[in-house]
């Protein structure tokens, strides 16, 4: 139930709205009947059926329930409200269509009660209850007998008779309700017919409570609380509630945020909604786990929703995937030698391997750069320069927003040197046939930002210009 004044009005706007969503245009009308009343030639007294369900809806919770956003590839993607308004229409969703109260006075005693109504509106009040008590009385036996083998049919067949023998009992009830108010109209208290409709409900109940899924506990506690059988009420609702519970457990487990379509994270946060309007513990706002493992994973899809959004539209700089959505990706490595105006472009991969919100890095390779440096310093001769790297990259990631990645890098380096155009006269020093090496090792630690082209580099401590410039490539899962 809600928990303050705010929440109260709204339980008891979302009554009426959700009667009025149920019943069309008219006066609140039985939940899930078509139109909300018996055919208008009929002569029937409002009864039960013709009040607002009462289902316990958490509105004022469910209204903060979180919901799926327009997705924008130029914006970062927030979660939404559903509000109040979308919490009364999902209450209404949800509320069980076909109670007894979905049904019509049946034939016979709509015959019956509209006669006894006539004989009121001529004053004929003791006529008239004197008519509905011989028709309860001639009908009491044979609904003895239905129920009786509508209890032997639920012993032989679990599945299908139960439903059957419901319908039947919801009938039954159906129309004690309505001779109740009609017993009342004529000056009676009704107690003979709504007893005997709480009985047969009661009967009901039992056959049907053991085997009911949501939709079935859902239906049950609805036409407890009419009836006025709370404690019955909060037996379904409580099982309702238990089934919607593993129900939200079961969907949460099997989201996978990084494969997820629109339409499965709108699924996965209608869930946790739902369990909110039905106060399942552990759903409500920040610091409940239902809650806090549906935000967090419907966020991360969002987030990769947006990332291939983005990279579709070919916004590659705004194509970054979530860390724990990345498999994988590549370092891009310019490298640019002494005289070269550009870099030379490798790139090598590495994996990541997640567990929770960390990942370990691993990858390795190995790269060649060449440069020529024509007519060196004005002369006739020409400089060759070659770099063979060979690179292993060790580290770990960290999910987050956007998330970190911190690499260990291991280096071995080879240079080949030598000058090639002078003059026979003029004989270099370094030929190809003898050429200038020397070789080197090297650890480096970079730091990146776990987003598609965040970079990283290497500075000549005597030149300052980078000597080696890292942009990260992501690659994530399909």
């Amino acid at each position: 139930m809600p928990k303050n004044r705010l929440g109260f009005v709204l339980q008891v706007v979302a009554g009426i709205i959700i009667a009025a969503m149920l019943g069309g245009c008219n006066l609140p009308g039985p939940m899930g009947s078509t139109d909300g009343s018996q055919p208008a030639e009929t002569n029937l007294p409002a009864d039960v059926c013709m009040e607002p369900p009462e289902l316990n809806f958490d509105i004022a919770a469910a209204s903060r329930a979180p919901t799926l956003p327009e997705l924008d590839p130029n914006t970062p993607p927030e979660l939404g409200t559903l509000g109040s308004e979308g919490a009364v229409g999902l209450a209404a969703a949800m509320a069980p269509t076909d109670s007894f109260c979905s049904l019509v006075v049946s034939d016979s005693a709509e015959l019956v009660i509209s006669r006894a109504m006539k004989l009121i509106e001529q004053g004929k009040s003791e006529q008239a209850r004197q008519v509905l008590a011989e028709w309860f009385a001639e009908q009491s036996s044979q609904w003895g007998v239905a129920a009786r083998s509508g209890h032997m049919q639920r012993v032989a067949a679990k599945l299908a008779a139960p439903a059957q023998s419901g319908d039947s009992a919801r009938q039954v009830i159906r129309d004690l309700v309505n001779a109740a108010a009609a017993d009342q109209a004529a000056g009676g208290d009704g107690s003979s017919y709504s007893n005997a409709a709480n009985q047969a409900f009661r009967d009901m109940f039992a056959g049907e409570i053991g085997d009911a899924g949501f939709e079935d506990s859902m239906r049950l506690a609805e036409e407890a609380w009419r009836l006025g059988e709370n404690e019955l009420g909060e037996t379904a609702a409580n099982r309702a509630r238990k089934i919607w519970e593993e129900k939200l457990k079961a969907d949460i487990e099997d989201f996978d945020p990084c494969t997820a379509t629109k339409e499965q994270v709108s699924d996965l946060l209608n869930s946790l909604a739902q369990a909110m309007l039905l106060g399942v513990q552990g759903s409500f706002d920040s610091g409940g786990q239902y809650y806090d493992a549906v935000v967090a994973k419907s966020q991360t899809a969002i987030n990769q929703l947006t990332s291939q959004a983005a990279a579709k539209a070919g916004f590659t700089d705004l194509a970054s995937p979530p860390p724990e959505c990345t498999v994988g990706g590549d370092f891009e490595l310019r490298q640019t030698l002494p005289y070269a105006k550009e870099p030379c472009v490798n790139s090598i991969p590495f994996t990541l391997t997640w567990q929770g919100n960390t990942a370990k890095l691993e990858g390795d390779g190995a790269t060649e750069c060449t440069h020529v440096e024509y007519n060196l310093g004005g002369s006739p001769g020409n400089m060759h320069q070659e770099s063979t790297l060979t690179l292993s990259f060790s580290g770990t990631a960290t999910a987050g927003t956007p998330g970190t990645l911190q690499v260990t890098l291991t280096t071995t380096e080879e240079v080949v040197e030598y000058f090639s155009g002078f003059p026979k006269e003029q004989v270099p020093l370094f030929t190809e046939a003898s050429p200038f090496r020397v070789s080197g090792e090297g650890t480096f630690p970079l730091t990146f930002e776990f987003r598609e082209g965040a970079q990283a580099e290497i500075i000549n401590p005597k030149s300052g210009l980078p000597v080696l410039v890292f942009v990260l490539h992501l690659i994530t899962t399909p």
